[in-house]
């Protein structure tokens, strides 16, 4: 008999609640009522390891490149690979402070899928942003790529009101809600949804329009009564990008300047060059605008066309592997059947034609190129300046003619046209800038690739001189020691994108004549100022680690926003942009 009981006591469940009185009864209706409780709230309530939040964040942790690196592969395996591992360093396994890391994940064609981890050392907290990132709502999000963002320092706003101006630094300064919210919008999700405006006001319809897709996060933020001052916290980061393969660490978001290098400038030329192909319609027609409604209200700029063509082909020159010949070839074939439109337009026409009819010959009509010169040279006056109406971009369509000049002259070889561009740019020089302060000079990268063009085949010392004036004012007005260090090597404050990359093509010309036939030491500082400016345009551009929180990250990569607080994209930026690291790319290869 005792034997049998023993066997059915071996048999039990490791936890078996005999049910055989009322009090055992409640006592197992309790136990299973918080069991369900404490289920149901981690799932919806998402509290977080210990209820961490931002102000419980107090010091910030200090990586080194192995910490790092085991940080990153700790999320590779934990998102890619579907499997747990645990980092090895001390730094890492030792950290016991409050701490939250954010875990981006984004597919290439959808927002990001932005997930809070929080826990006990760096360890724990990136630990709970990978189990986060496991549930079943998230794991239909295949990550392409994934941002890791470690919370380094928040301050506290104790009681913001709805309406007023936040305390924060937009482009670098994420925003987190009360604890109840479960709420934190990272700068780059600010900016690229307008969640805060310029004026660093916060957008409640925004941020509403924003979590439409998650109706949970939704309600939670629906419940702040924004007539009630509420906590708010501003938050910084330290972050790195990886696509499961390789990874790089972030300043603000951005690209450090160090990590810049030819390989670098060569895949920002590469993307920019493919953006601009991809623009590029079955008629021929670049997309001007990133925004549908503003691309009806706009009339088409085909200076603008031809100087993103102009773009492509240089992208092509730089790097062979960026050279889409069937976009070009559209693209001119629909500037060359229509009438220039303007002085502009006829210029930059005449220089993409030249320079694809030396490359690819019976794919242009020379006819019609000797026609358009044929135009361009009747509308020189006898002082070498063209007659350009009052169009407002009359000094840059000169500029743009001079180049169309010396571009033909590449294909004509006659004495007549060598003339008629000397004619042009001895306008421009002596005429229009010889009284001009620096400060006042125009940012003509067209004058100064035909200068540079110029001085290599006649050696004119006034040609050398004058780009070296021109690049000499761009470095005078340079932001070298900006406020923010995000500013560091751009033009302007706050920095604009178009301005940047106009005088960075300015720069680079020049300095590719004074390398080779100038002084080194003013060489030298030319190389500083434009390898700070092309940093600048590629911490900017679109690229995999700062595309992620866009509706359509596959739509904008390789582009270039207008500004810093600005994501639309433009044409007319996008060409400079382009333009401008292609020829710095020439510059670090040749």
């Amino acid at each position: 008999m005792a034997k049998e009981k023993a066997k059915s006591a071996q048999r039990e469940p490791l936890i078996w609640i005999r049910l055989s009185s009322p009090t055992k009864l409640l006592r197992a209706f309790v136990v299973s009522l918080i069991a369900v409780l404490t289920v149901y709230t981690a799932i919806y309530y998402e509290p977080g390891q210990y209820g961490i939040w931002f102000a419980d964040v107090d010091e910030p942790i200090l990586l080194g490149e192995a910490e790092a690196g085991e940080l990153v592969r700790q999320v590779v395996d934990g998102v890619f690979e579907q499997k747990s591992s645990r980092p090895t360093l001390a730094g890492l396994l030792k950290d016991r402070r409050p701490r939250i890391v954010i875990l981006s994940l984004s597919n290439g064609e959808q927002a990001a899928k932005v997930i809070i981890g929080r826990g006990r050392g760096i360890v724990a907290a990136t630990d709970d942003a990978i189990r986060r990132s496991r549930e079943p709502m998230n794991r239909l999000y295949d990550p392409r790529w994934v941002k890791i963002d470690v919370v380094q320092q928040a301050s506290t706003e104790p009681a913001f009101q709805f309406g007023g101006t936040m305390a924060l630094t937009r482009a670098s300064q994420g925003v987190a809600f009360p604890q109840t919210t479960q709420l934190a919008f990272l700068p780059e999700e600010l900016v690229a949804y307008s969640l805060v405006d310029e004026q660093r006001q916060l957008r409640s319809e925004k941020i509403v329009s924003y979590l439409k897709n998650d109706a949970r996060a939704l309600k939670r933020f629906q419940r702040l009564d924004a007539t009630k001052p509420v906590p708010v916290y501003w938050f910084s980061t330290l972050s790195f990008f990886t696509d499961g393969r390789k990874f790089l660490g972030l300043k603000n978001g951005q690209r450090d300047i160090a990590s810049i290098d030819s390989a670098a400038t060569a895949q920002g030329v590469k993307l920019g060059a493919e953006f601009l192909a991809n623009s590029v319609n079955s008629e021929g027609r670049f997309l001007v605008t990133s925004e549908p409604g503003e691309a009806l209200a706009l009339k088409y700029d085909t200076y603008q066309h031809a100087g993103a063509l102009l773009a492509l082909l240089h992208a092509g020159e730089a790097d062979t592997g960026s050279l889409d010949e069937d976009a070009v070839g559209r693209g001119l074939d629909f500037l060359l059947k229509r009438p220039p439109e303007n002085l502009g337009t006829l210029g930059l026409g005449l220089a993409i034609g030249a320079k694809w009819y030396r490359l690819r010959p019976a794919a242009v009509s020379l006819p019609k190129l000797r026609e358009w010169a044929d135009t361009l040279l009747r509308s020189q006056k006898s002082d070498g300046s063209f007659a350009s109406g009052e169009e407002k971009r009359a000094e840059e369509f000169a500029g743009a003619a001079a180049y169309g000049l010396w571009e033909w002259f590449n294909v004509d070889k006659s004495t007549a046209v060598l003339k008629s561009t000397q004619s042009a740019v001895d306008f421009l020089v002596a005429r229009r800038d010889r009284t001009l302060p620096d400060a006042r000079l125009l940012a003509d990268r067209w004058l100064a690739r035909t200068l540079a063009g110029l001085y290599r085949a006649r050696k004119e010392s006034s040609y050398l001189e004058h780009l070296q004036r021109l690049a000499g004012a761009m470095i005078a007005s340079q932001n070298l020691s900006a406020i923010f260090p995000a500013w560091h090597g751009s033009f302007f404050q706050p920095p604009e994108l178009l301005e940047t990359a106009k005088r960075a093509a300015v720069l680079c010309d020049s300095y590719k004549t004074v390398r080779s036939f100038g002084k080194d030491t003013i060489a030298q500082k030319l190389f500083e100022s434009i390898k700070a400016a092309s940093a600048f345009q590629i911490q900017n551009q679109f690229l995999p680690e700062n595309v992620l929180y866009v509706a359509r990250p596959d739509q904008k990569l390789g582009g270039f926003p207008r500004n810093l607080s600005d994501y639309r994209i433009s044409l007319e930026n996008v060409q400079a942009n382009v333009d401008a690291l292609a020829c710095y790319l020439e510059a670090l290869t040749s």
